[in-house]
């Protein structure tokens, strides 16, 4: 579970230390650490639950998944594109192709998905273990399916690109 969660703490103690780095909500968290002797971690990360679950509340779990599912890929994405390091496109290449077909594949069936009890709760744990670090569920995805399409393409050898 730990090994869950040590992604989550990253972010936050990210998050954190980007909120400390503005004077002005560096003097309301301050004040909060004041009121209530928490530190500014602890802080930020009641006021993010406290908005999830408002958002939750007002908008319901298609929202959410829609952060897990689009949101936070998308900024991974573009740190990817950016970095030097291949293996990470390959690897948001990848999560993209899957996440395209589980789409598609939810909008056919919709009809019959919504039905299903907790399932904004499930496409969001399925959505966030298709890119989570220690599961990658996409790659593992895409490497099963892979035969099937090529099979069906009649592609039988793959080369990779090179730069």
């Amino acid at each position: 579970m730990q090994s869950f969660i040590q992604p989550l703490d990253k972010y936050l103690t990210q998050a954190t230390v980007a909120l400390e780095a503005n004077p002005k909500i560096r003097t309301y968290l301050e004040q909060a650490q004041s009121a209530t002797s928490l530190d500014s971690y602890t802080i930020v990360g009641s006021v993010g639950a406290v908005l999830l679950v408002s958002i939750y509340l007002i908008a319901g779990g298609r929202a959410i998944s829609y952060v897990l599912a689009f949101v936070v890929p998308c900024y991974h994405s573009v740190k990817a594109i950016l970095s030097a390091e291949k293996t990470d496109d390959q690897f948001w290449l990848t999560y993209w192709v899957v996440y395209s077909f589980i789409i598609t594949v939810e909008s056919i069936f919709d009809f019959f998905l919504s039905g299903i009890p907790f399932y904004e709760l499930m496409k969001c744990l399925l959505f966030v273990s298709l890119w989570h670090e220690n599961i990658q569920l996409a790659g593992t995805i895409f490497r099963m399916v892979t035969p099937s399409i090529q099979k069906a393409l009649g592609v039988t050898e793959v080369q990779k690109k090179s730069d």
